[in-house]
C-alpha cells in the first residue's frame, strides 16, 4: 500500500438563484467544490466548496452611488 497516494474528485453546478425576499428574475448561480484525500485509504479527507451567486441589487446601487461620487469628487478637484 502506498501512502503516499492522493486522490481528488472535483466537481461543477450550476442553478438558479432567487432572492426570497421576492426581488428580480431568478439568475445563474455556479457551484464548484471537490473531494481530496491524501495519504492513501485511510488518510485525511477533504471537501471544499466555492459559490457565487448574483450580488444584490442593493449592494449595485451602493456601488453606483459611490462611483458617482467619486466622479463628482474628481471633477470638483479639477475645476478647483
Amino acid at each position: 500500500m502506498n501512502s503516499a497516494t492522493s486522490r481528488a474528485i472535483a466537481f461543477f453546478a450550476i442553478g438558479s438563484f432567487t432572492p426570497s425576499f421576492g426581488g428580480p428574475d431568478a439568475d445563474p448561480a455556479p457551484i464548484t467544490g471537490s473531494f481530496t484525500q491524501a495519504g492513501g485509504a485511510l488518510g485525511a479527507v477533504s471537501f471544499s466548496v466555492t459559490s457565487a451567486s448574483p450580488p444584490a441589487p442593493t449592494a449595485l446601487a451602493l456601488f453606483g452611488v459611490a462611483l458617482a461620487g467619486l466622479g463628482c469628487a474628481a471633477r470638483a478637484r479639477r475645476a478647483g
